[in-house]
């Protein structure tokens, strides 16, 4: 069994520059989110960095760097505002490199469950929601842009998240 196989095959191949490019979103946010909150930033750089690597040169270990990265910022969101699911997080970043599929059923179920607690409002709620939109057009090959508007949606609604915390009261 190879190591990090990739779960979903998404509508072009490795490096295809839309997906590269539409991570320099994710670069800004992260160097804005740095001069308010250290580590959230850091770990919104480590997921700008493995996710443009992994676009750049789709590998087993680039994928990690791409799945632990996403893993990494709901893992610290929830380490931070939702205790009781700390050791359901570890399991979730375990699988990632035992069987990524399952680690990914757990990330997807993750979110599903933090995105209601969180009280997001409509603005944050909608970048997200409208980005998952775009991931499943592109995985399901019906809009193969998708990938890419996905990567600048999720930028945002980070940067959104952040920029309202304060008023949703989550721990930074």
């Amino acid at each position: 069994m190879e190591i990090a196989k990739p779960i979903f095959y998404f509508c072009h191949s490795s490096g295809y520059k839309w997906d590269i490019v539409s991570m320099i979103p994710a670069f800004v946010v992260a160097l804005v989110i740095l001069k308010r909150n250290k580590w959230f930033g850091l770990c919104v750089g480590y997921l700008a960095i493995g996710s443009t690597l992994m676009h750049i040169v789709d590998s087993p270990v680039t994928r990690i760097f791409d799945g632990s990265a996403m893993l990494l910022i709901a893992s610290y969101l929830t380490f931070r505002n939702l205790t009781h699911l700390v050791l359901f997080n570890l399991v979730a970043n375990l699988f990632l490199f035992i069987y990524p599929p399952v680690s990914l059923i757990l990330f997807i179920a993750t979110i599903i469950y933090l995105l209601p607690k969180l009280k997001l409002d409509i603005v944050t709620k909608a970048l997200f929601l409208l980005g998952f939109l775009f991931w499943i057009l592109d995985i399901t090959k019906l809009y193969c842009n998708g990938h890419a508007i996905w990567h600048v949606l999720s930028a945002l609604g980070i940067y959104f998240l952040l920029k309202r915390s304060k008023k949703l009261k989550l721990k930074f």
